[in-house]
């Protein structure tokens, strides 16, 4: 190969290298698909437990990362749990409204669903004196992309979108 027909070979190779680079930096990322179901504001009386609980009921070798997060009527978070939600293994966050006053507060639940993953969400009042509880309205969540006008029932709010990046430590995102 003559001296003039290597260079010709090693532009080419280098034209080449700057499309291919130059292209897979423009794709786009697909990003992290996420559902956000906000409940409504259930008044809790001092000495209940408030306690969500998401259970698996899609496949059984589904997956989702759950992070659920209880906030106040100002949006202070109460609660916080973090969890990776399969079959069998329920994620729950429990907590108890301390001193003499009702407690407005809310249950923000983020979900990082994956395929056959169908997770459920119930939402308890728990009166640990008289043993009693109160069960707030579930919110089953659809699998399926956009929102699902459907699910935006009985005081939750779902949302669905994609995050570009990694997902934040909270529930509560936009």
């Amino acid at each position: 190969m003559s001296n003039e027909s290597s260079k010709r070979w090693w532009v080419s190779c280098a034209l080449l290298a700057a499309t291919v680079i130059s292209l897979g930096a423009q794709t786009p990322s697909s990003g992290i698909s996420v559902t956000v179901g906000r409940s409504a504001l259930f008044t809790v009386p001092p000495e209940h437990f408030l306690v969500a609980t998401v259970v698996e009921t899609g496949s059984m070798t589904a997956s989702s990362e759950i992070r659920i997060e209880f906030r106040d009527a100002a949006d202070q978070r109460r609660g916080f749990a973090k969890a990776v939600l399969v079959r069998g293994r329920p994620v729950r966050l429990r907590l108890q409204v301390q001193g003499s006053a009702m407690l407005p507060l809310r249950a923000i639940v983020l979900v990082e669903n994956t395929n056959g993953s169908a997770p459920i969400v119930s939402l308890e009042d728990l009166d640990v004196n008289s043993l009693t509880s109160e069960t707030k309205p579930p919110l089953p969540i659809p699998p399926g992309i956009g929102d699902d006008p459907e699910a935006n029932c009985g005081g939750w709010r779902v949302n669905r979108l994609t995050i570009g990046g990694p997902i934040p430590d909270t529930a509560d995102v936009n």
